[in-house]
């Protein structure tokens, strides 16, 4: 297997891993940090990310191992193009595709809104912002239980569950302002797959104690 089959094989490994991991490795802070400026900004150079990834000690280390073609190397994702950090041809398909499943957006939450969540590092899916902090401080304070039927999807499936939740917005989508800061305490909870299709069997949504008191034998 020749360098650049063996480097696609190792992305294809790797990064999916890297968008589930309930602690994120550097590695993957760093790509998910570069995805934030990608879906920002039409070029990401090697100063942006840099001061991005400020509080990552390793940054420079980690990095120079997501560009070589190494063996030992962490997988390489991006390549540098006059000093603008781009994600390697071969594998940028497959990243973005991998991304979009870790972003989890519902599709009954998607609306054509142009919304800011947390700070102005949003990213653009589907026709609006929505920032993956949100996302992480909303499961850092609440944890990976679902909030309508209290399931861990890990203590389900295992590790195949581990770390996997989706997050509900409390205030549907539609009825935000373009500019509402959202409060990932106030206005997100995590729910599972299925409660959260059960949510959004109405329009409006159920809350999510009108679900609670439809659910058998609780």
């Amino acid at each position: 297997m020749n360098k650049e089959n063996l480097q696609i094989k190792k992305v294809k490994s790797k990064v999916p891993k890297w968008f589930n991991l309930s602690k994120p490795q550097i590695s993957s802070q760093i790509l998910l940090e570069y995805l934030n400026l990608y879906f920002n900004n039409t070029v990401v150079t090697r100063t942006m990310l840099k001061e991005k990834c400020q509080p990552l000690k390793t940054f420079s280390t980690n990095f120079s191992k997501m560009i070589d073609f190494s063996e030992k190397n962490h997988a390489k994702v991006f390549e540098i193009i006059d000093d603008n950090v781009t994600l390697w041809e071969p594998v940028k398909g497959f990243i973005l595709t991998e991304y979009k499943k870790y972003q989890i957006i519902y599709p009954d939450d998607i609306e054509d809104l142009q919304l800011v969540e947390g700070e102005k590092q949003t990213i653009v899916v589907n026709g609006y912002e929505r920032n993956l902090e949100a996302r992480e401080l909303c499961i850092k304070e609440y944890g990976y239980a679902c909030f309508v039927c209290e399931i861990k999807l890990e203590d389900i499936y295992g590790e195949l569950g581990k770390g996997f939740i989706h997050v509900h917005h409390l205030i549907p989508i539609s009825k935000l302002k373009k500019s509402y800061q959202i409060d990932p305490i106030k206005d997100l909870r995590p729910v599972c797959p299925n409660c959260h299709a059960m949510l959004h069997k109405r329009n409006p949504p159920f809350s999510i104690n009108e679900l609670k008191s439809k659910i058998k034998n609780k």
